[in-house]
């Protein structure tokens, strides 16, 4: 082919279908990387994280024991507790026990270091040292008292005859892995 003629000399035409190739090549290899990556993401994002983002909303729960889903508002959370308010007393509940929530979706990422060591343990005992009775269910079984001891991986609930004073009767230690919720009295 000559040149002038407004016809593309073969090469030119290859060489340029070969250029386009490459790009589209290019954007579908990125395309395949950013979805790759998004998986990634969501696979290790942690239920803790999307409850974290209904902070302050209001939410619907199933808790292990519930006889109902009940509707809150998620007042706090940690990374394996939750804090939510219903008809103004507050219920304390680690996420084991969660069975499924609805609320609002606004995944954060992962928590940093110090607040990840805010877990149960630690608000238990925040629940503890401001005093007042509760009413815990485990296993099936509910009991009002006070917040005694609190270990790694259980806590103490004193049971009351009277549960703001008077002697106590008996003690109930809890294993975390049964509790199931801490409600304020």
């Amino acid at each position: 082919m000559e040149r002038g003629t407004g016809a593309e000399p073969a090469w030119e035409r290859l060489l340029g279908d070969l250029a386009g190739q490459l790009a589209a090549a290019g954007r579908a290899e990125q395309r395949a990387e950013v979805a790759e990556r998004s998986a990634a993401l969501q696979a290790a994002a942690l239920l803790a994280d999307a409850v974290r983002g209904a902070r302050g909303g209001e939410v619907v729960l199933q808790l292990r024991g519930d006889a109902a889903p009940w509707a809150a508002r998620l007042v706090d959370s940690g990374p394996d507790w939750l804090l939510a308010e219903r008809g103004g007393r507050e219920t304390l509940a680690p996420m084991a026990a969660l069975t499924w929530w609805q609320g609002p979706r606004s995944p954060r990422p992962p928590v940093g270091a110090v607040e990840g060591r805010y877990g149960l343990p630690l608000a238990l005992r925040a629940v503890a040292r401001s005093g007042g009775a509760v009413r815990v269910r485990a296993g099936g079984r509910a009991v009002v008292g006070l917040l005694g001891r609190i270990g790694a991986d259980h806590v103490e609930v004193v049971e009351r005859a009277d549960a703001e004073a008077g002697p106590a009767l008996r003690g109930w230690v809890v294993p975390f892995a049964a509790l199931e919720v801490v409600e304020r009295l």
